[in-house]
């Protein structure tokens, strides 16, 4: 598990220097409840780390709003949500 929180406090660093807000959730909450927990509060996007995710330097975004699951590179998604921001300008 410690390996998996090193790896999404870089993420969260990452983001942050990209100007995308973020937050980092650490629970032992089911995945399912942290999911309906973000699409209450209206979270665009959820990033899951685990193991997978780690061995292969991707990550798992599932886009809330339309509830897909994609699995890309952190560079990838870092571009997918400045594209989606500047539209929003």
């Amino acid at each position: 598990m410690e390996h998996h929180l090193a790896f999404s406090r870089g993420l969260a660093r990452r983001l942050q220097k990209e100007r995308i807000r973020s937050q980092l959730e650490h629970s032992s909450r089911r995945v399912s409840a942290t999911i309906r927990q973000a699409q209450k509060l209206r979270i665009p996007y959820l990033i899951l780390i685990g193991d997978k995710e780690i061995a292969t330097d991707q990550i798992s975004v599932r886009s809330l709003p339309t509830d897909t699951l994609n699995t890309m590179t952190v560079t990838t998604f870092i571009k997918k949500v400045k594209v989606r921001l500047k539209k929003k300008l």
